[in-house]
């Protein structure tokens, strides 16, 4: 049983992926649509929601400009 939100696991393996992944962490990352309020815990899902352009944040040409850069240094990483 995970001692921060009492979910219950058949492992300890699974008890320590959990764990380990994102779902305890403070959402640290936000829309920066003033009129979204979306939350997230890591930077890929803020980047998802704004690929996304649910809200209306793509169309910003300054959230654009950064999500480009972004996206091209993360080309690098990986050529």
């Amino acid at each position: 049983e995970c001692f921060l939100c009492a979910a219950e696991f058949v492992t300890l393996h699974a008890l320590n992926a959990h764990l380990k992944s994102p779902c305890h962490r403070a959402h640290i990352y936000h829309c920066p649509q003033s009129t979204c309020g979306m939350e997230f815990r890591v930077l890929s899902a803020l980047s998802q929601h704004v690929e996304n352009g649910s809200c209306g944040v793509r169309t910003s040409r300054q959230v654009e400009n950064i999500m480009d850069r972004l996206t091209q240094r993360f080309r690098l990483i990986t050529a």
